[in-house]
């Protein structure tokens, strides 16, 4: 505001009023790009002969751009992609065969082993840190984890008690499954017939095929029976020519000993 004071018009007036208000915003204006200027000529002071600006050693911005190249987006773990972004105890959760219980006893030996933070990310672990970790989680009885966290105990060829994860456990349990139905104990016929093989009941849940519901009468519609079939309803006309029933007798034949002739329905009773 000092240079202000000085600048006066060319009758040697001082400013006032609008003219002054004019001057400090031109005067603004200047020094902004003034000190623009002087930031781009530091930039370019800063820049290598090979065109590579030069950060300062606490600058930690190129060592936050290194790390996030070097971290993998996707991952394969267990004959799946998992994601390289979660932490290394939630994402072998993600392996079949490895529940959540099973999951944090594994990172706390995943941690140990590899010596990482729990809370350290997938992607940034290397080709030979990924090998270690299936490997754990191939042979968990191998790292001290108690045989009844496993999923194969009491093997039925060996006896032994090992653990499958991925792809061997599917066919593992197909293979069982097979042996069931070839065996024709009572769960092989379940497996077999598609029904709940552990004692679930079956009246409301379980349901498969067409949907049962309720329909109204008028929607069904009654099957007639053949004709010939009993209970058939007898055509027009018919009546007269059906048999009619009891014993009958020939014209001219007398009648047996004892037999007594059958009374009219339609015949009063005789008057005393």
């Amino acid at each position: 505001m000092l240079l202000l004071e000085h600048i006066s018009t060319p009758a040697g007036k001082k400013l006032t009023g609008d003219d002054q208000w004019w001057c400090e915003l031109i005067y603004t204006f200047v020094r902004c790009e003034s000190m623009g200027m002087a930031k781009r000529q530091d930039d370019a002071a800063n820049k290598g002969t090979s065109g590579e600006k030069k950060f300062d050693k606490h600058d930690k911005k190129p060592e936050r751009r290194e790390k996030a190249r070097s971290v993998k987006g996707i991952v394969r773990l267990g004959n799946i992609d998992i994601d390289g972004g979660l932490p290394v105890m939630r994402a072998i959760w993600q392996v079949k065969g490895i529940g959540p219980t099973l999951a944090s006893v594994l990172g706390d030996i995943i941690c140990q082993t590899l010596g990482i933070d729990p809370k350290m990310q997938l992607g940034d672990l290397t080709e030979v840190q990924i090998e270690q970790i299936i490997e754990i989680l191939s042979n968990p009885a191998k790292y001290g984890v108690p045989a009844y966290f496993l999923n194969r105990q009491r093997e039925r060829d060996s006896g032994e008690a090992h653990h499958l994860i991925g792809n061997d456990l599917v066919f593992a349990t197909h293979q069982d499954i097979e042996y069931e139905k070839e065996s024709f104990t009572w769960k092989g016929f379940r497996h077999a017939y598609g029904q709940k093989v552990r004692g679930q009941h079956t009246r409301t849940t379980g349901r498969k095929g067409m949907a049962v519901g309720v329909l109204r009468k008028g929607l069904i519609k009654p099957v007639e029976a053949p004709a010939g079939a009993p209970g058939a309803p007898v055509a027009p006309g018919a009546a007269g020519a059906a048999a009619p029933k009891g014993p009958t007798v020939k014209a001219g034949a007398s009648l047996a000993a004892g037999a007594k002739p059958e009374a009219k329905k339609d015949a009063k009773p005789a008057q005393k």
